[in-house]
């Protein structure tokens, strides 16, 4: 019988790889159901459908799965709780046989704030596996949970985190006949109310860790895009518009005197700065010492002629003059006119 489970689990696993996830909310036509109203998402573009309770959102195993459900698988939703439905026990996803037995499924347990993942082991028996410190999705705001089944252990990540890891029974058989239902309330319970905005089950159980979270405001603070690092979904943080300044805090203690930081490189020379204006003029400075006796010059160039000076005042009588050198005998002189007789 293991033999024949492990064959139907190989078989169903290779044919799964041809279509690797099934969109929930588009096999079970859940826009286009009664009982189903449009919704705002987790950002202002996404858009969400709140399940009523009067609806039941079955499907028969063929018509969603068409090969089966595969033994290792990954289950995505992204959904909101509501104040009431926090309080209840409902399942978020189920499979079950032709006769209505459950087979798998994921429980939320209201009363305790935990969540059941239940299968149907090898041998037949129901076995549950519990996974507890998951309070966060009964708080009533957006949250994407990520189940991956792989071989022998189920692990639980929620906003894209690692919170849980149960060890379950393998080898587990493909299961390809029965009913699939999402969303689905206790028998007693008629108020549970859910906000989906995903829901999928994919082939590859690494698509649970694959999957961003960038659709959750509580991931910036704010509003994201997806972004693809190293083959994985990662997050840009969009900033929104700056919020009312709050109030100033405490002062906070004076730290403690950090560490000398290395030596800076020489800067480059900055540009050079505008002329100063003229300062103010200095007090006297004190008379300094004799200086050193110079050395002769040299004699100057003759210099040009001056123009002629103004007309000099009558100077003082100069003093006699030494007596002159006898001079030649001079030329003899004409005959005088006759002298009169005096009588």
């Amino acid at each position: 019988m293991l033999v024949v489970a492990a064959v139907f689990a190989i078989l169903g696993l290779t044919q799964c790889q041809k279509l690797p996830s099934f969109d929930l909310l588009e096999e079970f036509r859940v826009p286009e159901s009664r009982g189903v109203r449009r919704v705002d998402g987790s950002q202002p573009e996404a858009v969400a459908f709140r399940v009523n309770p009067a609806i039941h959102l079955r499907k028969t195993m063929s018509d969603v799965y068409p090969d089966g459900l595969p033994s290792d698988y990954s289950v995505i939703a992204t959904f909101k709780v509501t104040k009431d439905t926090a309080k209840k026990s409902w399942d978020l996803w189920q499979v079950s046989d032709p006769k209505g037995q459950e087979q798998v499924g994921l429980r939320f347990q209201g009363d305790t704030h935990s969540l059941d993942f239940f299968y149907t082991s090898p041998y037949g028996s129901q076995m549950l596996r519990t996974f507890h410190g998951v309070e966060k999705l009964f708080d009533g705001e957006w949250h994407k949970l990520a189940l991956s089944v792989k071989g022998s252990k189920v692990k639980l990540l929620i906003d894209c985190e690692e919170v849980s890891v149960e060890t379950i029974d393998e080898p587990r058989p493909v299961i390809n006949r029965g009913y699939t239902s999402i969303v689905k309330r206790a028998a007693r319970d008629r108020s549970v109310s859910v906000d989906l905005q995903q829901m999928e089950v994919s082939c590859d159980p690494e698509k649970a860790y694959s999957e961003g979270c960038c659709e959750l405001s509580s991931v910036c603070g704010g509003y994201a895009e997806i972004g693809l690092t190293a083959g994985r979904a990662s997050c840009k943080c969009l900033h929104g518009q700056p919020g009312v300044q709050g109030p100033p805090g405490p002062k906070g203690h004076r730290g403690l005197p950090g560490v000398s930081g290395d030596t800076g490189r020489l800067g480059n020379w900055g540009i050079r700065g505008k002329t100063g204006e003229y300062g103010n003029i200095g007090e006297t400075g004190p008379k300094g010492e004799k200086g050193i006796k110079g050395e002769k010059g040299m004699r100057g160039l003759w210099g040009q002629v001056g123009d002629r000076g103004p007309k000099g005042l009558k100077g003082l009588k100069g003093a006699a003059g030494f007596k002159g050198v006898r001079g030649p005998p001079g030329d003899i002189g004409e005959t005088g006119k006759q002298g009169e007789v005096v009588s």
